[in-house]
């Protein structure tokens, strides 16, 4: 099992942009639309900033339905619209 500390890993917020990205096949820098106008991208930080309650989180960028968890996996589900 790799251990890794907080600070050297990114944040909440850079693995839903690189997710993304990854997902759309760009580069994080090539998208139109900022994270930040979809969630509040220092609160999605803040959330999974250290140990605590359990936190799930789900909200939609990008026509996907975006849930970050609280081990920071981000899991991307297209939207049904």
């Amino acid at each position: 099992m790799n251990e890794y500390e907080t600070s050297t890993d990114p944040s909440p917020s850079t693995k839903v942009v690189e997710a993304v990205a990854d997902e759309l096949d760009v580069e994080p820098i090539e998208l139109e639309t900022p994270l930040a106008e979809a969630i509040e991208t220092d609160a999605l930080d803040h959330l999974f900033k250290g140990p605590g309650d359990s936190v799930v989180i789900s909200f939609s960028y990008y026509g996907y339905r975006v849930t970050v968890e609280e081990d920071g996996d981000v899991t991307l589900t297209e939207n049904s619209e």
